[in-house]
């Protein structure tokens, strides 16, 4: 065996130094395209404060986020629906002033998941179409989505919508049954020709 071989049969240690990558904020790209200054500020800071808690909701008094942010408490919620529109933030609940001798209840603000419109927002047709199964229909072309749209135009998901034990008059039949043994139930029949009337109108 030469010394060459003798040195191929020999193990190592491979040793790492770590990773000083750390603390930082990560967010989608088509934040700084779509946003305003005032909305990608805000953004920017509840996916940082979210994310020095270690949470997906952040919990802070308005006044708190708006002296964050260097907005008004105005400017600052109206910027907070904006992006509740574009769905980049969502509210998990509403706050409530403070009254003389009541406090507050805080706001409490979720993330919204973007990643997927992201994805979408910069991916060839190839990389949608490799990567469908995650994600939601309302991103995919028609002929990958999951709930196929009908030929008269009716896009509405062939699943059962209806809740378990809701009464479905979809028919127009005056007497229809829920899933309950031996109950029935009958719409009034003022209700049922309102419907039908609502459904097949003159």
């Amino acid at each position: 065996m030469t010394t060459h071989d003798n040195d191929q049969d020999q193990d190592e240690e491979i040793r790492s130094g770590g990773s000083i990558i750390g603390n930082f904020t990560m967010i989608p790209n088509m934040a700084v395209e779509t946003l305003s200054n005032h909305e990608l500020l805000l953004y920017v800071y509840y996916v940082f404060i979210c994310g020095m808690k270690g949470r997906r909701t952040c919990k802070e008094a308005v006044r708190t986020t708006a002296k964050k942010c260097g907005f008004s408490n105005a400017k600052l919620l109206e910027t907070r629906a904006s992006l509740v529109e574009k769905g980049y933030v969502r509210i998990i609940r509403e706050g409530t002033p403070n009254e003389p001798g009541v406090k507050g209840q805080t706001a409490i603000v979720g993330i919204g998941q973007m990643w997927a419109d992201n994805f979408v927002r910069y991916a060839t047709p190839e990389e949608i179409e490799l990567n469908a199964d995650q994600l939601p229909d309302r991103l995919l072309p028609d002929h990958l989505k999951r709930v196929k749209p009908q030929p008269d135009g009716d896009n509405t998901p062939q699943e059962d919508d209806n809740p378990p034990n809701e009464v479905d008059v979809s028919a127009g039949t005056p007497n229809v049954s829920v899933e309950k043994p031996n109950v029935s139930v009958e719409k009034p029949f003022q209700e049922v020709v309102s419907d039908s009337f609502q459904k097949n109108p003159l």
